[in-house]
This record gives C-alpha cells, structure tokens and sequence, in this order.
C-alpha cells in the first residue's frame, strides 16, 4: 500500500521525468491525510528507471539525454505552478456535485459554470507547456523518437495513475444521496 502512495506522487513528477527532484509546490499536491509521504529516494529512484528506459529505447546519446534534462528542468516550474490550481479545481468541483439536495439551483448551476471555464482555461495552459515542450524536444530529437517518448510518457503515466487508483477513485461522483460526501 506504501507502494502505491508512493507512486501516486509521480504521477506529477512525470511530466519533468528528467529534472531535479520533486519541489515544494508538487509535494503538496495530493493530500495524505496521516499517511506517511513518499520519499524523496523512492520518487527518484522510479524516476531514473523510466529514465533509463527512455534512454534506451529512443537510443539517445548523452549529449540528447543532457539536453532533455535541460528541456524538462525548463518547464518543470511552469507545471508545479498550475498543480495548485488543477487542485483546487478537483476540490470545487467535488463540492459543486456534492449536494444532492441543490441540483438545479441557479447559485450551483454558476459555481458549475465558473469551474467549466476555470477548467478550459487551465487545459488551455498546459496545452501551450506541452507544444512548447514538443517544439523543444523536436529540435533535439527526431520526430520519431519525439513520438516513441510521447506515447512512452502517456504509458508510465496510465500506469502510475492506475497503481494509484487515481483514474476513476479522483473524480467518482457518486450518485445523490448514496455514500459518505
């Protein structure tokens, strides 16, 4: 189970799979409610086997590996930034669904909208760091190899998120009136 706490917070750190350890802002991401936190020696020893893994099978050489690190660490800081926001987003929206008894009142139907457009904004955002991230990593690497690494990145993180039981458990609406809110 420890495990799977532990991987959970990599989920995060994925999307800087080269860059230094994890800061401040992705450490306060998830919420572990008295259970213990991953450490720092395991989120980076998961992070330097997928690592490893990239390295081999895109064949990189160590001047392309060093230029990932570079690329990643650049816009690593733009991602932890909008962690916040994607949480309190979750957070909103679990209480905006919560009241069975205020279906379709004109105050929710608002607090739904406003999340709706607070959520497009932030895709929006990290829409723009991925197609900056693409367009620095294909200066780097060939297209292929820049599309080996995408689909390998979207593999370790459905797998990661399924360890974690972050998938379906992070968002479950249940249905008004059953369950614990």
């Amino acid at each position: 189970m420890k495990t799977v706490r532990t991987i959970g917070l990599v989920v995060f750190t994925a999307s800087g799979l080269f860059a230094s350890p994890v800061d401040g802002a992705a450490q306060r991401g998830p919420s572990w409610e008295g259970q213990e936190r991953p450490t720092e020696d395991t989120r980076a020893a998961i992070l330097e086997a997928f690592q490893e893994r990239i390295t081999r099978e895109l064949g990189l050489s160590e001047e392309q590996r060093e230029a990932l690190v570079e690329i990643f660490a650049d816009f690593r800081e733009d991602r932890a930034a909008l962690l916040p926001r994607r949480m309190e987003l979750m957070r909103e929206t679990r209480l905006v669904l919560s009241d069975p008894d205020d279906l379709g009142s004109e105050e929710r139907q608002e607090r739904a909208r406003s999340v709706i457009l607070q959520a497009r904004e932030l895709r929006m955002e990290e829409a723009d760091i991925l197609l900056r991230e693409e367009e620095a990593l294909l200066r780097v690497l060939a297209p292929s190899q820049v599309l080996h690494f995408q689909v390998l990145r979207d593999q370790f993180t459905v797998r990661i998120r399924g360890l974690a039981g972050e998938g379906e458990a992070r968002l479950r609406l249940r249905a008004p009136g059953t369950g614990p809110r």
